[in-house]
């Protein structure tokens, strides 16, 4: 399933443009939440702190929406729920602590404010609404956000695709909200789709033994 998401992410001709052209940073914090998810599916202490130090790591090189993403695999945890979530939230203050240290009201500004205050370009889903329904999308976006995380944490467990699933659907809410949209933003939302598709795929093909041997019975 790793590899058939691989590909697939691969398979995108923009985000070969973005990796190999473009160079974006964002390849950074996509890769340490992947690496996350990947241990979470490991299982077992070292797989519960492992997915916690790259969950951290992912958010401490960028914020949003490393962190909104993180909390799909923190609530998937199971029973190493919260050795997962204290981890991460440890590294990932470990990594802001020195620059908030240093000069707080320039990180608060970057990390905070400028994205409560980001005018609206033409990137942006809303850009084609009129002004006076912006603010309800926006306001309709963030409460099925938070509908999908009460959901999320209701669920005693989780597998690989339906993380991935919750993931695609948490971030499309909040690109929807969002004043812009970022090519980049998309290499986000991409590798979940395709991991996704891939586990979806591999537990069909899993099965189809099963179920041929059935029919000849």
């Amino acid at each position: 399933a790793g590899a058939g998401a691989a590909a697939l992410v691969l398979a995108v001709p923009f985000l070969q443009l973005e990796l190999f052209r473009e160079g974006i940073n964002d390849l950074v914090p996509v890769g340490l939440l992947l690496l996350g998810f990947a241990l979470r599916s490991r299982g077992g202490r070292l797989g519960a702190y492992g997915a916690g130090v790259a969950l951290g790591l992912s958010i401490g090189a960028k914020l949003l929406p490393g962190a909104l993403l993180a909390l799909p695999l923190v609530a998937a945890g199971g029973r190493r729920r919260l050795p997962t979530l204290a981890t991460a939230i440890a590294v990932a203050l470990a990594s802001h602590l020195p620059a908030l240290l240093r000069s707080p009201r320039e990180v608060v500004s970057n990390l905070v404010l400028f994205n409560l205050h980001r005018p609206l370009d033409r990137t942006g889903l809303l850009d084609g609404l009129p002004a006076a329904t912006r603010p309800l999308v926006r306001i309709a976006a963030y409460i099925c956000l938070a509908l999908v995380l009460v959901l999320l944490l209701r669920r005693r467990t989780l597998g690989q695709g339906e993380v991935a699933a919750y993931s695609c659907v948490a971030l499309a809410l909040l690109f929807a909200a969002s004043p812009v949209l970022h090519r980049n933003w998309l290499f986000w939302f991409v590798p979940f789709v395709a991991v996704a598709v891939a586990t979806r795929v591999w537990l069909l093909e899993d099965r189809q033994p099963g179920d041929s041997a059935r029919a000849d019975d």
